[in-house]
């Protein structure tokens, strides 16, 4: 039975922590700073489009948020498919 060097032990753990710390970014970004982002470019787009009939404040509201979304699903799906 092969018996793991102190140098695998390392490389392993240091994969495993490295993981984890991603994880946890991740988790914080999802919970506290996006929804900060998007309130903040809510009440932006509710000034900018004071004035102008409600259908438009809303469809114009609905692209600047769905567009850098649909833009990170794109980069995403297309990294994935490169694999």
């Amino acid at each position: 039975m092969n018996r793991l060097s102190n140098e695998d032990v390392d490389r392993i753990a240091r994969t495993v922590v490295g993981k984890l710390v991603v994880w946890v970014l991740v988790i914080l970004v999802g919970f506290w700073v996006a929804p900060l982002v998007f309130i903040t470019v809510m009440n932006v787009m509710g000034d900018a489009t004071r004035g102008l009939p409600e259908p438009i404040r809303v469809a114009l509201s609905a692209a600047v948020i769905a567009g850098p979304i649909v833009l990170i699903i794109w980069v995403w799906g297309r990294s994935s498919r490169s694999r």
